[in-house]
């Protein structure tokens, strides 16, 4: 993922020409929380969405740790009149999937905006609070929020800002995401809501936390689903 500083580029693939996804290149990389935890993400952007991208499955796993994640790619023909934000812009945003927003879990949470342009008026809020602000005392300190970039050489540059809960609390809980871009017209917005660790569904170790961008929410339209 694109993080400012201590982003690590282990290799790029980009896919056969033959194959539906040639254009996308999947970068893998690794990034240290410095709260023992640390992450290592594939991730890649597909600038237009085409027909051959439909009905895809994605399946990430890994073979040191128990677990995966999965998502199927479903799309929708661009027939929709609903655009309320400019054709070239994309939001994303990014919670804890239901298996993590449990007190006790832990989760990233991510919001982005790819457009033509570095955005440097994007902006996270926390409950109204702006990510660059938030006081010690805040629940929310301790997630690290940083601002990166990252020119996917087609076009598009994401603006990102992401952070890491290493343990939920109920400090954190009924929390507003909210971000918003100044130069581009759009917003993405989400409601975090955690789970009492009260379950004795525990399958797998803690302390891996599996995530797929399966759980993006907002008010997206057929252009950018």
């Amino acid at each position: 993922r694109r993080r400012r500083g201590k982003f690590v580029l282990k290799w790029r693939r980009k896919y056969p020409k033959n194959a539906n996804h040639s254009n996308v290149v999947l970068l893998i990389s690794t990034y240290d929380w410095n709260n023992g935890t640390i992450s290592t993400d594939i991730e890649g952007f597909v600038n237009n969405f085409t027909a051959g991208h439909n009905d895809t499955s994605i399946y990430c796993t890994s073979y040191k740790y128990s677990g995966h994640v999965s998502l199927n790619i479903t799309l929708q023909s661009d027939n929709s009149t609903d655009n309320q934000t400019e054709t070239e812009v994309i939001f994303h945003i990014r919670g804890p999937k239901a298996q993590n927003a449990i007190i006790g879990q832990g989760s990233s949470i991510t919001c982005s905006i790819a457009a033509p342009e570095e955005d440097h008026t994007f902006e996270m809020y926390v409950n109204g609070q702006s990510f660059s602000k938030l006081s010690p005392d805040s629940p929310w300190y301790s997630a690290g929020f940083n601002r990166s970039t990252y020119d996917w050489n087609n076009g598009t540059i994401s603006t990102d800002i992401e952070g890491f809960v290493n343990n939920f609390t109920a400090g954190h809980n009924d929390t507003s995401i909210y971000c918003t871009s100044y130069k581009y017209s759009g917003h993405v917005s989400l409601n975090i809501t955690l789970q009492s660790d009260n379950s004795t569904d525990n399958q797998t170790e803690w302390t891996p936390i599996f995530n797929s961008t399966s759980n993006e929410v907002g008010p997206f339209t057929s252009s950018n689903l």
